[in-house]
């Protein structure tokens, strides 16, 4: 079979096409600025959720986690290389640096935290579908989230 000019060049084409629409596909950088953070002890946990399963304390199932320091009442933390789906974050002010949310003999925490969205509840955690948001993969992300202790 030979190929001709025309077959060449469409080829041609589709392949600049397919190579172009790739350049354009980026993953989203997620921005978290957390304030009302009550003093600069210890350390801003933050950490990204894609399910529901773990959040919002179990960092070890969370997507992506960060620690950053508090600097005059606010924090924030960076998620790079994020695709195109539904996440919820939360964050703590991980006061003592032990790595983990405190809480006292019934569950409640004891230590400052958040979650995207800004729920809070008096008698539980916050979850996941109420917390989510969306991130479409090619425009970055900017949350904000109240500190509440």
């Amino acid at each position: 079979m030979k190929t001709t000019a025309y077959q060449i060049a469409v080829f041609a084409t589709l392949c600049i096409a397919a190579l172009g629409s790739q350049a354009q596909s980026k993953n989203t950088t997620i921005q978290i600025d957390v304030d009302k953070i009550k003093n600069a002890t210890g350390m801003m946990a933050c950490a990204l959720f894609n399910v529901a399963d773990g959040f919002p304390d179990v960092q070890a199932k969370s997507f992506q986690y960060v620690y950053v320091s508090v600097n005059s009442g606010v924090a924030s933390c960076e998620f790079k290389d994020v695709a195109a789906g539904t996440y919820a974050v939360s964050v703590f002010h991980d006061e003592n640096n032990n790595k983990k949310l405190d809480k006292n003999f019934v569950g409640m925490p004891l230590e400052g935290y958040g979650v995207s969205n800004n729920i809070r509840h008096m008698m539980s955690a916050p979850e996941f579908k109420e917390s989510s948001f969306q991130v479409n993969g090619e425009v970055d992300k900017n949350i904000k989230i109240r500190m509440g202790y």
